[in-house]
């Protein structure tokens, strides 16, 4: 019993320490890799330095940096739409996601689709269209926040 205990522990420990890989369009080469996510935090390039740290994502805010700070929040997450600062306001919205699109504010406007772990630009599929390739699922605020402020 101690065995499956110390399995089991071990695998969640693995799994929070596995980090996803953002990549520069249609690629998945090592050196096109532009961001890593891992633990909430979102480095610049395929690094974990602290000095890389762009932002932390817990789950409802978006925080600047390695900060968790409320004066450092950047984006709200709730009922997923995405809100400038510590907001819900409609006035604050800046876009909602659904069906895997990411739409522009409550319209009908889509501004990026996720597909087969690529991020396409508008409501297209094409090959040319394709601005990132994740590894795995990235929640839909930091991938907004990577692509359209950096």
């Amino acid at each position: 019993m101690k065995k499956l205990i110390i399995l089991f522990i071990f695998c969640i420990i693995s799994l929070f320490s596995y980090s996803q890989k953002i990549y520069h369009g249609n690629s998945t080469y090592k050196s096109d890799i532009i961001y890593n996510v891992s633990n909430g935090y979102v480095y610049k390039g395929n690094t974990k330095y602290n000095s890389n740290i762009l932002c932390y994502f817990d789950g409802k805010y978006l925080y600047k940096g390695n900060s968790k700070y409320k004066s450092n929040i950047i984006f709200t997450w709730a009922n997923n739409k995405i809100y400038r600062g510590n907001s819900t306001y409609n006035l604050d919205l800046i876009a909602t996601y659904r069906n895997n699109k990411l739409y522009y504010k409550n319209s009908y406007d889509v501004i990026w689709r996720l597909e087969n772990n690529k991020i396409y630009y508008g409501d297209y599929t094409y090959n040319s269209s394709i601005l990132i390739r994740i590894s795995s699922f990235i929640h839909p605020l930091i991938l907004f926040y990577l692509l359209y402020n950096n």
